[in-house]
């Protein structure tokens, strides 16, 4: 029965409509949107993800076609009255043809009944049944390509039982916008052929694909701490690094490698991935020199979409794939330095050598495996000095900006260049340094310090001029800059890290950019650098504006032409140096803001047209002017309230990579996304108690955790050692949870913390009286009014114990940080409020909360036994000091502080 519904579903109801919705949307004309996938094909041929084409990129000039003020040309024409723009709004944004919401509206309802009904991870399954599911899940995302709002729909609204098979399909066909698996068990790949691979090994265990746990590590700039103790290192604030090394845990400042799928920080020195560092011993370029070796570091690229098998250029025997190079060296068949700051290279995992991608397609090779290649075995890390330098000016000649030019550039334009040209710099130094590449004939020095090698390069004077510049303060920033500056400038009384230089390594920024970058624009850029002010300010009364076809307001697109997105950064940024605007998308790129629609890996691969490439961002920002926010921000709700641990960190991955606190967002939404890691934190004990019962006692497998045949974690997580224990008795739980608080909790509220510290207060206390609140009592928590009286006394003192209660779980998760006397100090102005009732209260919290001893058992039974309440002091977590600097401030200080002792007697606190 089950693959007749299935299609029916696909071949007379959806099919039809997606095309009717295609027509209607105006996607039917694009190409890669309407495959022809005839409905007789073999019932059980293959239906194998399309693969990541790897295309060849070549330099052109973009097509420019509207001259503005400055010498600047835009490569899409302005819009004009009367002409439909091509850029594609969601199906889910307003204003639009009522049939295309009913067409829509249909996909997600049968996304959710289908993962609810057709269990394909069950032997049970017939093969006629998994055939036409992945039929129609193909159909689905093939022909509506904004399918992930539709899934993203079934996670947040539908049942439980098909969020995990909705991430499952998310992460298959969009891993890049969700992220990957680094605490709990990856999910597995959404393909026929892993279907199929169940029935042969006879288990319903889901085999993984190479990529469920892989990373894909960029370089980056990290911000330099403006603290330091004693011995020169930086502190970190409250204990928590926030850019802290997740091997070895101690801060990253300036060069370093962070793994843009789940935002893991390394040390390039921490970096010993297995597969991706290797040693290569070689001869030394002076044939009396002792023997070399080099040791390349590298990290591949995963496929836009995931498939059983990594995407692999096969020729000459040997299999390449693509990866980021973080050590420079030449390549094996030009032997020209592999310049580029990311998917510069190719590697064969076999002879374990790199190779552009263009020479893959015009070089003969030798055959795999053979130790010598075209040229001597000496010099197979050597490249000449002069062709260094020479080769490196053909790679940058159109960022290499003269010191007379500079002052003719906006800030941004520079802050780019810059940030290009210092990650070449750093992979170039790390070359030098791990023997990977090497120069002959005339380098201007005989010291074998890289530093010393480089100083007198092209690149080395170009990283130091633009430095000085920016530094210099001689250039102003774009109004939309500036205003997200002044926006998200923190109030914290500890002074923050001091960002990079470049906007390239603003995580917050970048997030702002993609969503300036695939929103409606304005006809024309503001005089001052080009910026547009007030981001996403519409303000339709306002007669100056004119409006074009609704380009000017509204939400933002889905479906973006690349030429407008280049054009945004000259409208909104004042970017109108086209080098500049490309190298920042390609960054956006390579970090999986957006994919093409085509699903190239090169953004400008050959013959990309700007005009006719579109480009897709799968799943909402939290700061996007759009409807799809809500579901996002539902859908980590219910994410992080699943008993998964697996799921909770899919809820936190979004958190993190696209809901993360900046001055843009609104106070209400980040007091809403606050509310739910803290409404997690206090399920704690509830969620032990069903760990206990249903799955301990039963000997079932822990939900989310890894099992003992999935691989480990790596770099292996630091707060697993002392806590973990064996999965039977729930420790593996408890040690997941602890470690998605360190990786993912902790750092987004300190971000938040750091922004505006007395909000992260308020916010913490009114969301722990919301999740205090009884259901029958719906109203505000608030001891000041007249209500108060015998009769509902004793129903206020259990709120506001259960509050105290949500506070501890705050302070045990070390997530209070400089907010714990500005809580209390609420907290006990509200319980004073019930002590002055004649009838004597008693707070069982406060005495478990402000005793010593309680403190020190509740901590360590938390985290590290050998963690005690002197830990607990240093962090600020001490009731009584609160107490003793009320007193101290004054008479009415005084006043309060006995009021509060009366609360703290009748609780027998001692």
């Amino acid at each position: 029965m089950q693959p007749r519904l299935l299609k029916f579903f696909e071949e007379c109801v959806i099919s039809g409509m997606l095309e009717n919705l295609s027509i209607i949307r105006g996607t039917k004309t694009i190409p890669n949107v309407m495959p022809s996938t005839p409905a007789t094909s073999p019932p059980y041929g293959k239906l194998e993800p399309n693969p990541s084409l790897v295309s060849i990129r070549v330099d052109e000039p973009g097509e420019q076609n509207h001259s503005m003020p400055n010498g600047w040309l835009q490569w899409s024409p302005s819009p004009t009255p009367g002409k439909t723009t091509s850029n594609i709004l969601s199906a889910s944004a307003p204003g639009q043809a009522l049939r295309l919401y009913q067409l829509a509206a249909l996909v997600s309802p049968l996304l959710s009944v289908v993962l609810e009904y057709v269990e394909w991870d069950s032997l049970s399954t017939s093969v006629d049944t998994l055939y036409r599911l992945h039929r129609l899940l193909r159909l689905i995302v093939d022909v509506k390509p904004d399918a992930y709002l539709d899934l993203l729909e079934v996670i947040a609204y539908h049942s439980e039982s098909t969020r995990g098979p909705a991430i499952s399909i998310l992460i298959s066909f969009w891993p890049h916008a969700v992220g990957h698996a680094f605490v709990g068990r990856a999910f597995p790949i959404v393909s026929y052929q892993t279907d199929l691979a169940i029935r042969d090994l006879r288990t319903s265990n889901l085999p993984l694909d190479e990529s469920a746990y892989s990373h894909q590590f960029v370089p980056w700039g990290f911000p330099t701490s403006k603290q330091s103790s004693s011995d020169g290192t930086s502190t970190p604030p409250y204990g928590i690094q926030p850019h802290g090394c997740a091997a070895c845990a101690d801060p990253i400042e300036g060069f370093g490698l962070l793994c843009t799928h789940c935002i893991c920080p390394l040390h390039f020195a921490c970096y010993d991935l297995p597969g991706a560092v290797f040693f290569s011993p070689h001869l030394s370029p002076d044939e009396n020199g002792p023997n070399k070796v080099a040791i390349p570091r590298f990290s591949h690229v995963l496929p836009r979409r995931r498939t059983t098998r990594p995407p692999t250029t096969v020729k000459d025997g040997h299999g390449f794939r693509l990866v980021n190079l973080f050590t420079l060296m030449p390549c094996m068949a030009c032997r020209l330095p592999l310049w580029g700051c990311a998917a510069q290279a190719m590697e064969c995992s076999e002879c374990l050598q790199f190779i552009h991608p263009k020479c893959v397609l015009v070089n003969d090779l030798p055959r795999c495996k053979r130790q010598t290649m075209s040229a001597p075995q000496h010099t197979q890390y050597t490249v000449g000095w002069e062709v260094m330098q020479q080769t490196f000016m053909a790679k940058y000649h159109d960022i290499a900006i003269s010191e007379e030019e500079l002052p003719k550039r906006t800030y941004e334009e520079i802050s780019v260049a810059y940030g290009v040209l210092w990650v070449q710099l750093q992979i170039l130094l790390r070359g030098v340094e791990h023997g990977t590449i090497s120069f002959t004939g005339s380098v201007p020095t005989t010291s074998s310090h890289p530093n010393d090698i480089i100083r007198g390069s092209h690149i080395q004077r170009l990283v130091d001029l633009y430095e000085r510049y920016l530094q210099s303060g001689k250039l102003a920033k774009s109004p939309t800059l500036e205003e997200y500056k002044q926006l998200s400038t923190p109030r914290s009384t500890i002074p923050p890290p001091e960002p990079h230089l470049s906007i390239l390594f603003e995580w917050p920024l970048l997030v702002y950019i993609t969503a300036l970058i695939k929103s409606p624009r304005k006809t024309t850029p503001t005089p001052q650098q080009g910026g547009v002010p007030n981001f996403l300010t519409v303000n339709l009364n306002d007669d100056t504006t004119q409006t074009f076809g609704g380009e000017d307001s509204g939400p933002p697109f889905d479906f973006v032409l690349l030429s407008h997105m280049r054009d945004a950064l000259g409208f909104e940024l004042g970017i109108f140096h086209d080098p500049s605007a490309r190298h920042l998308l390609e960054h956006l790129y390579h970090i999986g803001f957006f994919n093409r629609l085509d699903h190239h890996t090169d953004l400008f691969g050959a013959g990309t047209r700007p005009s006719e490439t579109f480009c897709i961002f799968p799943l909402p920002l939290a700061i996007d002017m759009s409807t799809a926010v809500e579901t996002l921000v539902k859908a980590i709700a219910v994410c992080l309230d699943d008993l998964d641990v697996a799921i909770n960190e899919v809820g936190f991955l979004w958190l993190t990579k696209r809901c993360w606190p900046n001055g843009m967002a609104s106070e209400y939404a980040q007091q809403r996304l606050l509310g739910l890691i803290i409404s997690w934190m206090a399920s704690e004990d509830d969620r032990l108690i069903r760990i206990a019962r249903d799955y301990v006692a039963r000997g079932k497998p822990l939900p989310g955790v890894r099992t003992e045949v999935d691989p480990a974690a790596w770099p292996a997580p630091n707060s697993n050692a002392g806590v973990r224990s064996s999965s039977r008795s729930g420790g593996d739980y408890i040690s997941c949870r602890r470690e998605l608080v360190n990786k993912y909790g902790a750092r987004w509220m300190l971000a938040l913390h750091t922004q505006d510290p007395d909000f992260y207060a308020d916010a913490v206390y009114e969301e722990a009286v919301e999740l205090s609140l009884e259901a029958d009592y719906p109203e505000t928590f608030d001891f000041s009014g007249d209500d108060i009286s015998v009769e509902n006394v004793d129903r206020r003192v259990e709120e506001a114990d259960r509050v105290l209660r949500v506070i501890s779980k705050v302070c045990m998760n070390d997530v209070i940080f400089s907010a714990f006397e500005r809580v209390f100090a609420r907290w006990m102005d509200d319980a004073a409020c019930l002590g002055s009732i004649e009838q004597v209260v008693s707070f069982p919290a406060l005495r478990r909360f402000a005793n010593r001893e309680s403190a020190a058992m509740r901590r360590a039974s938390q985290s590290d036994p050998g963690n005690t309440v002197d830990s607990l002091m240093m962090t600020g977590i001490d009731p009584w000091t609160v107490v003793l600097n009320t007193a101290a401030s004054g008479v009415e200080g005084i006043s309060t502080a006995s009021r509060w002792l009366n609360v703290l007697s009748r609780s027998s606190v001692n």
